[in-house]
């Protein structure tokens, strides 16, 4: 054996070779450093660092507003007990993460910096963790898997998005969770299990242990309920077999993820809107969406370029005869695994079971709110690719291994430049989640095909005013998503909103011939009528009015959106009773919105009361000084030479 010293990772991989071997193997992991574990975990936490650093001055992007602000506002003792016990309080139930930030929120409010802080410390510990548990399981290249973990670009999504702290507080607790299962009941060969005591009284905590921090896993974030397969698949990696006990131990634990998952599956759906023709698909559909996706994600960890926030949405064609390639590759690539694991071993086989296991909740099978924008999703694949990682670092080293002296020096500087190459690239990567424009800029740039880049790009362009460019981005985003009916409906709202009524009424009108939820039907058939209405259409007003008023029944009598876009229809067809009355209950919802205000003016100046009329154009202006329209409202009044009462 070399008389170099051996470093925590050389010993790591010793241990995994049978003593009569070891002469042959003394340079399988052996760094000229003689850090300790210790340093070598420091080593991990501070690439980490360096690479995550600049995203303590970023800010909150995309669904943040959801996550963060939402918890934000229930930052009371009751709010944190309605995060637990009222599922759809916020429209994901992860209430453990969802605590982690509602503690958060005591601390710094919605000041990102701690936030963010949290993310880079919790991917640092999941990463450490990682490594002990290769190292558990003997898994040659420990250290360098977790490395290659920690510094992959595909991670930066997950810990540079503050709304991601599930994904990282579920990892780090489902990997406790392995753990402690391992401590009680090792995955040895059966032969020795089968000549051993029976479990002892401290095993069984371990079992319990194991089993609390499971469930701790799962409220962090469901995707973790496929933990159990992935014990039934380390054990058959290791034992080369199972028993039924194996099964009858993770009963608990499958019943489980499946209550979890049932939540999940329903919250999807009632929550979060993962509803409507964009989520209808075959199970043949379903097929060659997760074929597809688990490819895209291998593929990702060898060349983690370009990633961003979302993908272009795939168009599923089950006609398509090429489509079918993608799972057709994996399952003749599990089959060949299957037959070559008595000569290369039973650990790729493993690797790619777990990879794809634990992707499976997110493949198609289950209807995700995602999907709408895309079948994938950088974020999606953090806990899975440990798998994949661990193989590949696991076989570079069995070949490093074979190495003369100075060839395994040459396969150590690889190494080393390929961890640098992929921390430069996170670190850039990071830099596109400094704020939300920021994020959607480089996706559109990057995926000019993905519809919800340009989507995203248009309600950030209307919320900033540049209504003319929005448009544009609206009428892209249509054209890469024609289903997708609601972008019709923004593009009309911008163009009604510049004065180009017959190009907004095309767009209203095309936006009603796909599927439209309750809300947005509403919005088209209450902004055609007074387009019918000046057109002279009135048979065609009635009908859009009478929809309009039907669906408004149907909606919630407390949405005040609801009841002033009601008033609105009504005064423009000069029913102003019925005006007033949907106003007068959108001003009771919601007191501060200068728009109903400036509409019941409106009203009053129909009516002649000119006081009354006063009285609602200057609240208009209290509420908002910058209101042009309530302004010049007051303006034509006063001037105006009709007496009124």
């Amino acid at each position: 054996m070399s008389k170099r010293s051996r470093s925590a990772p050389q010993k790591e991989i010793e241990a995994t070779v049978p003593t009569k071997q070891r002469a042959q193997v003394p340079r399988a992991e052996n760094p000229t450093s003689k850090l300790s574990e210790w340093a070598w975990g420091a080593v991990l936490v501070a690439l980490i660092a360096v690479i995550y650093w600049p995203t303590l001055e970023s800010g909150f992007v995309s669904d943040d507003s959801w996550f963060v602000f939402g918890v934000s506002k229930l930052n009371t003792l009751a709010g944190l007990r309605d995060i637990w016990f009222k599922p759809g309080t916020v429209p994901q139930y992860n209430p453990l993460a969802q605590s982690v930030l509602w503690i958060e929120n005591q601390f710094c409010g919605t000041d990102p910096r701690l936030y963010h802080a949290v993310n880079i410390g919790m991917h640092a510990a999941v990463a450490v963790l990682l490594w002990r548990l290769l190292v558990r399981l003997k898994v040659p290249g420990a250290w360098l898997a977790a490395a290659i973990f920690a510094v992959h670009p595909v991670q930066v999504e997950t810990v540079a998005w503050a709304s991601e702290i599930k994904n990282l507080l579920s990892a780090f607790l489902a990997i406790l969770s392995i753990r402690a299962y391992l401590r009680f009941s090792p995955p040895d060969d059966l032969s020795e299990i089968k000549r051993a005591a029976p479990t002892s009284r401290s095993q069984r905590i371990f079992y319990v242990a194991s089993l609390a921090l499971y469930v701790a896993a799962v409220l962090a974030k469901s995707a973790t309920i496929t933990m159990p397969a992935v014990l039934l698949v380390i054990f058959w990696w290791k034992r080369g077999g199972l028993e039924l006990r194996d099964f009858a131990r993770v009963i608990p634990f499958f019943a489980i993820g499946l209550a979890s998952a049932s939540i999940t599956i329903r919250l999807e759906k009632s929550a979060v809107g993962a509803v409507g023709p964009e989520w209808d698909f075959s199970l043949v559909d379903r097929i060659l969406i997760a074929g597809r996706a688990v490819w895209f994600y291998a593929a990702e960890l060898v060349w983690p370029y370009p990633l961003t926030i979302t993908y272009p949405r795939w168009q599923i064609d089950s006609s398509a005869a090429w489509q079918y390639l993608f799972p057709a590759a994996a399952i003749v690539l599990i089959a060949a695994l299957w037959k070559l694991r008595t000569r290369i071993g039973r650990g790729p086989l493993a690797a790619v079971l777990i990879f794809g296991g634990v992707l499976t909740p997110t493949l198609g099978f289950f209807d995700v709110y995602w999907f709408l924008y895309s079948f994938v999703a950088d974020h999606f694949q953090y806990h899975a690719c440990m798998a994949l990682i661990a193989l590949a670092a696991a076989g570079a080293m069995r070949v490093a291994d074979s190495f003369s002296r100075n060839g395994y020096r040459a396969a150590v500087a690889a190494a080393a430049a390929l961890l640098l190459l992929l921390a430069a690239l996170s670190r850039h990567d990071a830099h596109a989640y400094k704020d939300n424009e920021t994020l959607i800029r480089n996706n559109v740039a990057l995926n000019p095909g993905a519809w919800a880049g340009h989507n995203n790009l248009g309600d950030w362009l209307r919320d900033h005013n540049q209504h003319e460019e929005a448009i544009a981005q609206y009428q892209e985003a249509a054209s890469l998503f024609p289903q997708h009916s609601l972008l019709h409906n923004k593009a009309g709202v911008e163009l009604e909103g510049l004065g180009r009524a017959d190009e907004a009424a095309a767009e209203f009108q095309q936006a009603l011939q796909g599927y439209l939820d309750d809300e947005q039907q509403y919005i088209a058939h209450s902004h055609l009528v007074p387009f019918m209405k000046a057109n002279g259409r009135a048979e065609e007003m009635r009908s859009h009015v009478a929809a309009a008023m039907k669906i408004a029944a149907r909606l919630s009598p407390a949405n005040a959106q609801v009841q002033e876009d009601a008033g609105a229809t009504f005064l423009a067809l000069g029913q102003l009773k019925e005006s007033e009355d949907y106003l007068r209950k959108a001003i009771e919802l919601s007191p501060r919105s200068a728009s109903s205000h400036n509409l019941l003016g409106e009203l009053f100046v129909k009516r002649g009361a000119r006081h009354a009329a006063t009285v609602e154009f200057e609240a208009a202006l209290s509420l908002d000084p910058n209101y042009a329209e309530a302004a010049d409202n007051l303006r034509q009044l006063n001037a105006s030479p009709t007496p009124l009462k």
